[in-house]
């Protein structure tokens, strides 16, 4: 049952590697300090959207992730750990949750390819 536990988590880990890495890719190819909207995006947007009301927490990558971890009440000894990371959670069932996570990784990925072949890039001195 750990292993099990221990393989959805590694899961969810490298769904969501590949959706930040197409993301922060797009970032790269058309912004010039892409650092900084990319850290305001995980700090900021990424944090703050579970606390609105309604389902805006779907607008979030992070949402999806959660979806996607193996979590059952009562399976951590004080219950504090993951239930932090879970707050106001309305999971997505994990198969629309891969879903979606793999057409924002597509999606991200197409644009930052476009971008890519359309800009000029000019070295910098």
């Amino acid at each position: 049952m750990t292993s099990r536990r221990s393989l959805g988590c590694l899961a969810a880990l490298a769904l969501g590697t590949i959706c930040y890495t197409a993301f922060f890719t797009l970032l790269g190819t058309f912004l010039k300090k892409s650092v900084l909207f990319g850290l305001f995006f995980c700090f900021g947007w990424e944090n703050v959207v579970q606390y609105f009301p309604g389902s805006t927490q779907r607008f979030s990558v992070v949402h999806y992730l959660k979806s996607l971890l193996p979590y059952t009440p009562g399976s951590t000894p004080t219950g504090r750990g993951v239930a932090l990371l879970l707050f106001r959670l309305e999971p997505t069932s994990p198969v629309v949750a891969v879903l979606v996570l793999a057409a924002i990784t597509g999606v991200l990925l197409a644009l930052a390819c476009v971008v890519f072949r359309t800009k000029e890039y000019l070295p910098e001195e």
